[in-house]
């Protein structure tokens, strides 16, 4: 899904790349979103094929690092797309267990979603994640996206 959207870019588009688990990682690491050349997304496929799996999954500081791409584009429009569970585990920090964590994220993006940034989230391997799907939902609906669930 990632590859085949990075593919459609126009040359106009101005994108970055966040993973995260317990970590984060960042294309490119400077934290500023590049151009869609032929090139930049040859070299931005190259890197995601590269990409390990990892353990935890800790989407506060991943949608953190999300924001700061967007602030730093010159696009008249921009949009986080965040494809995962919904799930904030591992040692992820913050009090009041994943739920707590959870709305802890909710309200950190609420404060550095200055720029109101569109964020569209899309769940995936959500079967009996109830809690998981509601913040994808609620994170979509706080700042102008659309939620979607595959299966």
């Amino acid at each position: 899904e990632i590859s085949r959207n990075i593919q459609e870019f126009s040359d106009r588009t101005e994108f970055g790349i966040v993973f995260f688990d317990s970590g984060v990682l960042r294309y490119p690491s400077t934290g500023r979103p590049i151009e869609a050349t032929a090139g930049m997304k040859s070299a931005a496929l190259s890197w995601i094929a590269a990409v390990g799996g990892g353990s935890g999954s800790c989407c506060q500081q991943g949608l953190l690092a999300s924001l700061q791409f967007a602030n730093f584009s010159s696009s008249q429009r921009k949009v986080v797309c965040y494809v995962g569970d919904g799930g904030g585990t591992g040692p992820c920090g913050g009090t009041g267990g994943e739920s707590g964590y959870l709305n802890q994220t909710l309200q950190r993006i609420a404060q550095q979603n200055y720029q109101r940034v569109t964020i569209n989230t899309i769940g995936v391997m959500m079967s009996g994640r109830g809690m998981q799907e509601t913040f994808l939902r609620n994170l979509a609906r706080a700042n102008g996206g659309t939620y979607k669930r595959i299966n």
